[in-house]
């Protein structure tokens, strides 16, 4: 194919394609203002929802807050984190040993203190993971099962030793002084009615055997789950009486950031299996998707037993370590009920769940002095802002297209009204062959104007006598 040829060929082919696009632009653009008429009434309805569930006096504060941020968004675009979650989440574990770690040399402590603590932190989470995993494989375990549960068993008790003698540093211990199980300091947790123990978060929900059962206490006779020498298991006087109390300060500290790590990961699992539960094990319809959905509820209730156990730990400690009552307050004890959950609080619809109350838990990231008095305070703004903007852009995009249908209309006369004088001119002057093809295309333009005017009444039948600014 030579250049001129294919030059010809490409002009041939985009002509050809704009002047499909042009007799075809009345028929597309019926077609979206049709999806856009559609999604308007669907997003209105959506806001009016919203709109109904809140009161008059969050109605006009989120408006302000709305209209601040539109008007302000091009000097700083900051402001429009307004449409985001503005709850400060609570600090987590890592970020509170970074600011250890930054201080720790104006405490007068041994370098390395907070280090060594989040280590047996993580020590003792492992041992948890390491037991839930134990007990969930069951006793007919496959051979590289249980090896990789006996390997993971040796790593942990090796960075075990090496806690422990590290230990001897921090906390001023002799060389002829064993650690001992027995020293565990922790203020012992009466189990009322309702109360969450170990091992009954281990054997919830699983099978009836008593096999399975026995395997389960027989985790926790594992040397793996001996406890470590943190000061908590020491008890807030011993520490006091010894002066590594700076010590058991550090480890409060990094307490709550790990009761606020595996309250997260509870919110995470507990919403997660109520969504799993509306929308894949209700809706299966045969064996092989029940299957599947029930394997994902069992992988996620062996989360919500892991993180579970890990914050009864965690409230245990800080209860040892002498926590005041404000510490207290937000980190309350965990209970059976609290670990259920329903599917309609997650859902979208607002009205399914107003009135309920969801545990203590839940609202650990909401500050003490909010504002609030309902935990969906910040589930309501947040879909309220983001389904008026949604109105919002669907109500302009209408506009934009039922614009943009008369100006297709204008540009379609316009190009009518110049093909007519260029015809009358070369009819005068005697030029039948430019006059016959400017009489065509005024033809053309003239067809697609009244195809576009017909179209448009057929969409508002009400509307006969619209006017197209001509």
């Amino acid at each position: 194919m030579t250049s001129p040829h294919r030059q010809e060929l490409l002009d041939f082919q985009m002509n050809d394609s704009n002047f499909m696009k042009m007799i075809r632009m009345a028929d597309s653009l019926s077609q979206k203002l049709k999806t856009v008429r559609a999604s308007v009434v669907l997003a209105r309805e959506a806001f009016e929802r919203f709109n109904k569930a809140i009161t008059l006096i969050q109605e006009t504060n989120w408006s302000k807050q709305e209209e601040a941020a539109l008007h302000q968004r091009i000097h700083d675009p900051s402001v429009m984190d307004v449409f985001e979650i503005q709850l400060k989440k609570a600090p987590t574990m890592h970020a509170l040993e970074l600011q250890l770690l930054e201080k720790s040399t104006q405490q007068g402590v041994h370098h390395g203190a907070a280090s060594w603590i989040t280590c047996g932190l993580a020590i003792e989470e492992a041992e948890i993971i390491l037991n839930i995993n134990r007990k969930d494989g069951g006793q007919n375990q496959s051979e590289l099962k249980r090896l990789a549960i006996a390997r993971r068993a040796d790593k942990l008790a090796a960075e075990r030793s090496r806690f422990i003698a590290d230990g001897r540093i921090y906390l001023r211990m002799d060389d002829e002084m064993e650690w001992s199980d027995e020293w565990d300091g922790r203020t012992n947790h009466v189990a009322g009615p309702d109360t969450l123990d170990d091992e009954e978060i281990l054997s919830n929900g699983d099978s009836n055997s008593t096999a399975d059962e026995e395997w389960g206490r027989d985790s926790f006779n594992d040397p793996t789950s001996s406890c470590l020498p943190l000061p908590s298991k020491f008890g807030i006087d011993h520490c006091k009486a010894n002066k590594f109390h700076q010590l058991a300060q550090m480890e409060l500290e990094l307490h709550t950031g790990q009761a606020n790590d595996a309250l997260h990961g509870l919110h995470l699992a507990l919403a997660d299996k109520a969504v799993i539960f509306r929308g894949v094990v209700r809706p299966a319809t045969n064996y092989s998707m029940r299957t599947r959905a029930w394997q994902m509820i069992h992988s996620i209730n062996s989360s919500v037993k892991q993180y579970a156990v890990i914050y009864r730990r965690c409230q245990a400690s800080i209860i040892a370590l002498g926590a005041g009552s404000d510490i207290l307050e937000r980190y309350q004890e965990l209970q059976k009920s609290h670990l259920s959950t329903s599917a309609a609080a997650f859902t979208q619809r607002a009205h399914d769940h107003r009135g309920s109350q969801l545990p203590w838990f839940w609202t650990i990231d909401i500050p003490k002095d909010t504002n609030s008095k309902s935990w969906l305070s910040e589930f309501y703004r947040i879909h309220w802002l983001h389904a008026k903007a949604a109105k919002d852009r669907w109500q302009e995009e209408e506009e934009l297209v039922t614009s943009e249908f008369q100006w297709v209309i204008n540009y379609f006369q316009y190009r009518a009204k110049r093909w007519n004088g260029t015809y009358m001119e070369n009819k005068s002057a005697g030029n039948h062959g430019a006059a016959c093809y400017a009489a065509r295309q005024q033809a053309v333009y003239d067809r697609l104007a009244e195809q576009g005017e017909l179209t448009w009444q057929g969409m508002n039948p009400d509307d006969v006598a619209f006017n197209h600014g001509m």
